[in-house]
């Protein structure tokens, strides 16, 4: 479906360096607008752009019937997070901090938004022909968790070798979970549901957990044990230390 769709919609491309970030208190809403701002903003370097609110809420499958002062608000609100989370650029020589759009403007009374890429960080959007995450906009847009949303992007930067191999930690870190969830509590809460979602998006998707266990890892079917009901892997479900996420390759 996916691959698909992607010929006849809208694409986000970005540099995988955004996909480090921990986009931290975004809603799914959230989510949505800042990947049509990706999708549309690249390649056009830092020009300012300026969309109507319609077009916008064509583009992000927005279907609420609040009215344009509230759209407004939730444009700013996207922003305000944008700005206070932690974006972090972190290379072998330097630490980079930086905000990704400087402009800004939401106009209340045309209905509209203008909106430029950082002159520093145009990179992230511009000029992509290695080292890039790419994906249908519309498919983003219909997921309807958070979780499903980031897992998406991530599996998509890996997706022509087929693997995405990560640290538990790390993937609760991007994955913005909450910090008082355990181990298990994050697998059916965060992951599980996420997994099962994606899978009318991305095929053949499974998991494998890899756990300090002398035995071996412990390979999970996604359609089948995923949802934790085994008890002999709640006792040890606490050693696991990492996640194997396969798929089909494009």
């Amino acid at each position: 479906m996916d691959v698909q769709m992607e010929k006849k919609n809208d694409l986000v491309k970005y540099n995988n360096i955004m996909n480090q970030i921990a986009f931290t208190k975004f809603t799914t809403t959230d989510y949505n607008f800042l990947m049509m701002l990706c999708s549309k903003l690249r390649n056009q370097e830092t020009n300012k752009m300026v969309f109507s609110f319609k077009e916008i809420k064509e583009l992000v499958n927005y279907r609420s019937n609040h009215t344009a002062e509230h759209f407004a608000m939730e444009l700013k609100r996207m922003n305000q997070k944008m700005m206070n989370i932690s974006s972090t650029i972190e290379t072998e020589n330097e630490i980079l901090m930086f905000v990704l759009f400087p402009t800004f403007t939401v106009n209340k009374k045309d209905q509209t938004l203008t909106v430029a890429v950082n002159e520093s960080f145009k990179f992230i959007l511009n000029e992509l022909t290695k080292e890039f995450t790419e994906f249908d906009l519309k498919s983003f847009t219909l997921l309807e968790s958070k979780y499903s949303k980031t897992l998406y992007r991530k599996l998509k930067q890996f997706k022509f070798s087929g693997f995405y191999k990560v640290k538990v930690d790390e993937l609760r870190r991007i994955m913005d979970a909450p910090k008082s969830y355990s181990n298990n509590t994050f697998l059916n809460y965060a992951i599980n549901p996420a997994l099962e979602e994606l899978k009318g998006y991305i095929p053949n998707l499974r998991m494998e957990i890899i756990r300090e266990k002398k035995e071996g890892p412990q390979f999970l079917d996604l359609f089948s044990n995923l949802i934790n009901k085994n008890k002999k892997i709640n006792r040890t479900f606490k050693q696991w230390m990492n996640l194997v996420l396969s798929m089909q390759k494009l």
